[in-house]
């Protein structure tokens, strides 16, 4: 994908939008499908969880969730984002494997047997904060998950909660941190409570290769699989139940490393609430492989997807071509800007294999 590649996101919930990154790999051979990740079809699925660690992962991790194809750990001390694709040869796959990224679940942690995968992993440290903070769960859901991990029934484990949040409870003095999810859109709140200093919170990205601030206000993180622009956060305060909006911007305190800089309309008597959310994040695919090469938004936030499937099921509507042919098509999909409906999803393609690697809008 272009490293220009620019996926809007309000506040530090950026990396749930690795999704429209080339999520997965293409096979025509028996010896690969075994390897195949399917996707979810329709722009919904399961909500949002926070699943417990009961054993199942490594101790440090607390909590673990999925949102938008990116797999989000939870300690003590931060969160980590972990967005991994295989490794292929250039000649392997018809040629252009080698560019397409699968999202994994770390298989250290599950046990699973290694395959040659390269990561990229994002680490959000909170700096200064309160080392003895611990994330703990929100409006337990109920549905359970069952993880039987290898041939040992001991270090199996039946009935492991999700949560609908986690709370990092007065992560900086006077300030709280809540994760919580809506559908499979991510959100999480810095609540400052009245009296508290804002100015503690600050945010380091581990694994980014920059960040700057553009011209909008926003802020550009650079990656080695590209930029994510994160939107201007959205801050307000509490008044009689009564939101009341707060001129804020980012601030950048170090190397990798941004806090918030508040207007003069910000009183301090007040509680303070910092509410980052994700603009949308959705699946995107049919029950074969699937993947997006390269997205693009227009000012009204529709958004245009340029990508393969080999999948007889991928979702179309009001289409060009509405049959698969041959071993693999292009496919072009526009999405409302909620991301909740198709506007329209076609194939694009002949008797051999089609693939789509770019796209562009006009004004």
């Amino acid at each position: 994908m272009s490293s220009h590649l620019n996926l809007i996101v309000r506040f530090t919930a950026f990396v749930l939008l690795f999704m429209l990154f080339p999520g997965f790999q293409s096979s025509t051979t028996a010896r690969k499908l075994e390897h195949r990740t399917k996707t979810i079809t329709g722009p919904t699925s399961m909500p949002l969880a926070f699943t417990a660690n009961r054993g199942q992962w490594d101790g440090k991790v607390k909590f673990c969730a999925n949102a938008g194809g990116a797999t989000m750990w939870f300690s003590g001390d931060g969160a980590l984002y972990q967005f991994t694709r295989t490794i292929q040869s250039d000649d392997d796959n018809r040629g252009f494997a080698s560019r397409k990224r699968r999202l994994t679940v770390p298989g250290a942690i599950l046990g699973l047997a290694p395959t040659p995968r390269e990561s990229i992993v994002i680490r959000a440290s909170f700096v200064g904060a309160n080392p003895n903070s611990q994330p703990t769960g929100l409006d337990i859901m109920e549905y359970k998950c069952n993880y039987f991990i290898g041939n040992d029934p001991t270090q199996w484990h039946t009935d492991v909660p999700n949560y609908q949040g986690i709370l990092y409870k007065d992560i900086y003095d006077g300030i709280d941190l809540k994760y919580f999810g809506n559908g499979q859109q991510m959100e999480y709140d810095f609540i400052v409570s009245p009296g508290a200093d804002y100015r503690q919170i600050e945010i380091r990205y581990e694994g980014a290769e920059s960040l700057f601030i553009n011209s909008n206000g926003e802020l550009v993180v650079t990656t080695r699989w590209g930029e994510v622009t994160e939107q201007r956060p959205v801050i307000y305060q509490l008044q009689n139940d009564i939101r009341i909006p707060v001129e804020g911007e980012y601030i950048l305190t170090g190397v990798n490393s941004f806090g918030f800089k508040l207007g003069n309309n910000y009183d301090p008597a007040l509680l303070l609430v910092i509410d980052p959310i994700l603009n949308y994040s959705t699946y995107l695919g049919g029950n074969q492989i699937d993947f997006g090469e390269d997205v693009v938004t227009d000012g009204s936030g529709v958004a245009y997807v340029a990508g393969f499937t080999e999948s007889h099921d991928f979702p179309t509507f009001n289409p060009y071509q509405d049959t698969l042919l041959g071993g693999g098509n292009a496919t072009v999909t526009k999405l409302s800007s909620s991301g909740t409906s198709l506007i329209y999803s076609t194939y694009i393609g002949g008797s051999v294999v089609d693939e789509a690697t770019a796209i562009a809008i006009d004004a």
